[in-house]
């Protein structure tokens, strides 16, 4: 690494552009008149302004893309002023005076979560690793080129769709696009850290569709997958923004939430099922969809998904006792 090229912060440029850095990096707004192709912003963390100036240069080569804006950062310490930006890719030397070796690269990745990042290694050899650890690509010191640069900025901006488009399809119920049972209780970890800080209560409705394998059976597949996505619609229709509403299996749903209204839940619950009440007709006739419901709160306790789900659980079971 060139620790001896470093200059202050406030006057690192990249050749050409003629913009010092305003913060803690260098902003480099780059002209382009082709506005019809793909704009991006890049992040480069690199100590050596060397370095970081001929990326920036070969960054203007690439054809195809617009550069819209490329900031520079030495360190991931000043990296990390710049997590909530929008990065369509990080560019991050291995090498790092706060970071070294793959242990960059693992923490970049975490850091920079919702953007792919490449790494920049003078030794090859660890590309495979850097990969392991959730990098997109990884590129050699010794062989930039445009052409290089191009294809693993590219490659890494794609595979990150990609993988992003997965990781949706995975975390969502494939009839409803409601949230699954895995990302429920993932999701659920942060909602109870969050009402935990705010000394806040966490609500829980469990609901069950009525009789809905005799409606199944009687009506047919096709009929009982319209009835599903129809309260999917509805449910997250009747839910805040904030509200976790997830298709816990089967004919059952869930939702989850903070509250900040104790003791508004009752008629939450009368709510909800009032808007899961309707009549669906086919060419195998009509049918009157009911659904039971319950739920639950919790203040102040130890909360887990799981002793949640078997509170509202027997909730609703109660609630299906009884004539509605």
């Amino acid at each position: 690494m060139c620790h001896d090229s470093q200059v202050e912060p406030d006057s690192r440029q990249i050749p050409g552009q003629g913009h010092p850095r305003a913060d803690a990096a260098s902003l480099i707004p780059v002209q382009n008149a082709a506005v019809q192709r793909a704009i991006i912003n890049v992040l480069i963390v690199e100590d050596s302004s060397l370095h970081a100036q001929l990326i920036g240069s070969l960054l203007q080569e690439i054809s195809g893309i617009r550069l819209s804006q490329v900031t520079r950062v030495a360190n991931l310490d000043q990296a990390q002023h710049h997590v909530d930006e929008p990065w369509s890719v990080v560019l991050c030397d291995l090498e790092l005076p706060d970071s070294s070796g793959v242990d960059t690269i693992r923490r970049a990745v975490i850091m920079f979560a919702d953007s792919p990042v490449v790494a920049m290694t003078s030794h090859a050899d660890v590309g495979v690793d850097c990969i392991a650890l959730g990098a997109q690509d990884f590129l050699s010191k010794s062989e930039l080129s445009p052409s290089m640069l191009s294809r693993s900025v590219r490659y890494a901006m794609e595979r990150h769709s990609l993988r992003a488009r997965l990781l949706e399809i995975s975390r969502h119920d494939s009839l409803t696009g409601l949230l699954n049972r895995r990302a429920l209780i993932e999701e659920s970890t942060t909602l109870f850290g969050v009402a935990r800080r705010q000394s806040l209560g966490v609500a829980m409705l469990f609901i069950d569709v009525d009789s809905f394998k005799a409606t199944n059976d009687e009506m047919g597949h096709r009929f009982g997958d319209l009835v599903l996505s129809i309260i999917g619609n509805r449910l997250r229709a009747a839910s805040r923004e904030s509200d976790l509403v997830a298709r816990w299996g089967g004919d059952e749903f869930v939702v989850l939430g903070l509250v900040t209204d104790p003791g508004s839940l009752p008629n939450y619950v009368n709510r909800v099922r009032d808007e899961l009440s309707f009549r669906v007709s086919s060419e195998h006739g009509d049918r009157e969809i009911t659904v039971s419901a319950g739920g639950v709160e919790a203040f102040g306790e130890d909360l887990t998904i799981d002793d949640l789900i078997h509170r509202s659980d027997q909730a609703m079971y109660a609630d299906k006792s009884i004539a509605h």
